[in-house]
């Protein structure tokens, strides 16, 4: 199974932050204490753009600091038109439990750069449809904005805006499972022997 996080399409709502008021948004997540979910496969989120046909710019970066400033983990991009949930492979990059991480968008449109909408997650925690992924939001807070590559700032709209991301166990974790399985397995196969040996 995944670690997706809120992907139903109550995840997100007409209302917006519109790219007029910044070119780059960032939303924190934070990965769970015993997650064992630390493979991003990718990243949803409900966009919008004024002017059609606008390249989003996506990446996933660690914190510093409180702001998305530290390194890169990982990057994507994707057209943007009409309104809808644009979904953005992130190729199973790898990170840490217990760890926040930035998701920073960047729309970037040959007429005017500023023309995009990312809209705002449903009322109440955007996370709450999280499975045993053990991600959370740190908090409706944790929103940033910036211009044209400038510093990071505070945007505080009441509310964190619509993403999900979809995580999967690290392989050594299906390795354990299987192990354990088997050894179960053979617990069991034991144990037949010795009743029909008797």
């Amino acid at each position: 199974g995944t670690g997706a996080i809120d992907t139903g399409d109550t995840a997100i709502v007409g209302s917006s932050v519109s790219g007029s008021s910044g070119n780059s948004f960032a939303v924190a997540f934070r990965t769970g204490t015993n997650s064992s979910f630390l493979k991003l496969q990718s990243v949803t989120l409900g966009l919008s753009d004024v002017a059609p046909f606008s390249t989003a710019l996506l990446a996933v970066v660690e914190n510093n600091a409180g702001l998305p400033t530290g390194t890169q983990k990982a990057s994507a991009s994707l057209q943007v038109g009409s309104t809808g949930r644009y979904s953005f492979g992130l190729g199973n990059v790898a990170v840490s439990p217990n760890t926040t991480y930035w998701v920073t968008v960047t729309a970037q449109n040959a007429t005017d750069p500023n023309q995009f909408n990312w809209l705002r997650a449903a009322a109440g925690d955007p996370f709450s449809g999280l499975n045993n992924s053990g991600y959370v939001v740190p908090s409706a807070t944790y929103v940033r904005r910036s211009q044209d590559g400038g510093a990071w700032n505070n945007f505080t709209n009441g509310q964190t805006l619509s993403m999900s991301i979809t995580a999967v166990p690290e392989p050594s974790t299906y390795a354990l499972a299987a192990i354990g399985f088997g050894v179960a397995g053979f617990a069991r196969w034991r144990r037949r022997a010795s009743r029909s040996g008797r």
